[in-house]
């Protein structure tokens, strides 16, 4: 039911068409792995919570609202959330270098620590062209506020593994 009110929302909105389409995909896939779900088909935990379209029951240890605001007041789209203490977003990137056609490479998730201030971002690297995630640990108001507005941002706070871990 909640894949169907997803999907819908997910046709209301005006995004590009590309994007759209590959958003509407990833939507429609989801929902045919949560009926092979219930059906005794298993599929990884991870990608079922991702698109689950749940936001947390308890939010009684998130981060103070006004200093972090909701991602989807900065255009990012929910998805899904695990455990009350993670939510996932997606935003469309229009970067224009997209040169390997892959509709993949154009979304940029978001995961969202509610409870710590931690920021992860995936998406695809201008140079090296494949996908890469960065961590903000804790991330300051300001700086999550960055990489909300551009999730690119290069703020010497982040990191890509925990060997490279920041503070």
């Amino acid at each position: 039911r909640q894949v169907d009110k997803a999907i819908a929302q997910l046709e209301g909105l005006h995004i590009p068409a590309q994007v759209g389409a590959l958003m509407l995909s990833t939507a429609e896939q989801q929902q045919q792995s949560t009926l092979d779900n219930s059906s005794g088909n298993r599929r990884p935990a991870g990608k079922m919570q991702r698109y689950n379209g749940q936001r947390p029951t308890d939010t009684s240890r998130r981060v103070s609202w006004q200093d972090y605001p909701d991602p989807a007041d900065f255009g990012w789209i929910f998805t899904g959330s695990w455990n009350n203490y993670v939510e996932f977003f997606q935003k469309p990137m229009d970067d224009n270098n997209n040169e390997n056609d892959n509709d993949d490479d154009l979304i940029c998730k978001l995961d969202w620590y509610f409870t710590t201030g931690t920021v992860k971002t995936s998406l695809l690297h201008p140079r090296q062209g494949k996908r890469t995630q960065l961590f903000g640990n804790r991330c300051t108001p300001p700086v999550y506020r960055a990489i909300l507005e551009q999730p690119r941002v290069h703020t010497n706070e982040r990191y890509h593994t925990t060997n490279q871990k920041k503070g």
